[in-house]
């Protein structure tokens, strides 16, 4: 199966500055603050977040990135200048209450791990899923690939770092496609919890990835 089938959006995140563009243009991310660029390791060039200037990029709800109760994926590459959680690589949520998904690190130095949590129409948590604890060495600067998955036929979340083991918890509930939460890179809601380092490139599928994808 190609990378293409099921694919939602690509950001390369490679602009040194003004909108990242999508693969195709739809859903271009618009800089709220003034994120910068910084040496890659997809491509020759990654966005550069630092949390003291509240850098952050956004896009309007839409159709594309409102998932409900299917399969869909993420992944990312991302490394951290900080040693201290929890920090935003990418959510949908405005509010507590208007929330679609997130995903996230948390822990400080050595007890670092990425989390995915998904919510209800509610806002209310469920199948929150984690790498281990020290999975994500928060004083370690190196780039980190996270992927993050719900698997509506089997009712779970997923999550690992780096390709490795799949982490999963059970789903009690279904995600939400009845609220209208922005999306974000490196933020949730605008005001909390800003990505301090870099990211390399984000993708959305509405579909599994395969273990061979993933690798």
């Amino acid at each position: 199966m190609s990378l293409q089938s099921g694919l939602i959006a690509w950001w390369s995140l490679q602009e040194n500055n003004g909108l990242r563009m999508s693969h195709n243009s739809l859903n271009n991310l618009v800089p709220q603050t003034a994120v910068t660029g910084i040496d890659g390791i997809v491509t020759p060039y990654a966005s550069h977040f630092n949390s003291a200037s509240s850098h952050r990029l956004s896009l309007p709800n839409n159709n594309d990135l409102k998932m409900g109760d299917i399969d869909f994926s993420f992944c990312f590459w991302a490394s951290v200048d900080s040693t201290s959680g929890p920090r935003t690589i990418l959510s949908k949520f405005t509010s507590q209450t208007v929330r679609e998904y997130s995903i996230f690190t948390l822990g400080s130095r050595t007890g670092g791990r990425i989390e995915f949590n998904l919510y209800n129409n509610a806002g209310t948590i469920f199948g929150q899923v984690a790498t281990p604890a020290s999975s994500w060495d928060m004083a370690d600067r190196s780039w980190k690939f996270g992927y993050a998955a719900h698997d509506s036929q089997a009712n779970k979340s997923l999550v690992s770092i780096n390709a490795g083991e799949i982490y999963t918890a059970n789903t009690t509930d279904v995600p939400t496609s009845s609220v209208t939460p922005t999306f974000y890179v490196g933020n949730n809601s605008g005001s909390n919890s800003f990505w301090n380092g870099n990211i390399n490139g984000i993708g959305i599928w509405k579909r599994l990835l395969t273990q061979t994808e993933i690798n």
